[in-house]
């Protein structure tokens, strides 16, 4: 995930295009939230009740998700006013 996290943040910093660095944004979010999402739900399968840290790492990224998500929908809908 960092990999591919690191790499996603390197390719934003060379874009100008503000769809192209949302939806890179959105995708790196994408991942971070899913692994926590992954990572939890295997203790839970496992008996193992997962940390207060690891539950509001959980949110946080949430949170991150969601406000990447709005914010990608808000430059497309800027980009191409005609389509919304």
């Amino acid at each position: 995930m960092k990999v591919a996290f690191e790499r996603m943040k390197a390719q934003t910093l060379m874009s100008n295009d503000p769809v192209e660095v949302a939806t890179l944004r959105y995708k790196a979010a994408y991942i971070e939230y899913h692994d926590l999402v992954d990572k939890n739900a295997e203790l839970r399968v496992d008996g193992v009740k997962p940390s207060e840290e690891s539950i509001l790492q959980e949110e946080a990224a949430f949170e991150k998700l969601d406000s990447a998500q709005h914010a990608l929908l808000e430059a497309k809908a800027l980009a191409h006013p005609s389509v919304h």
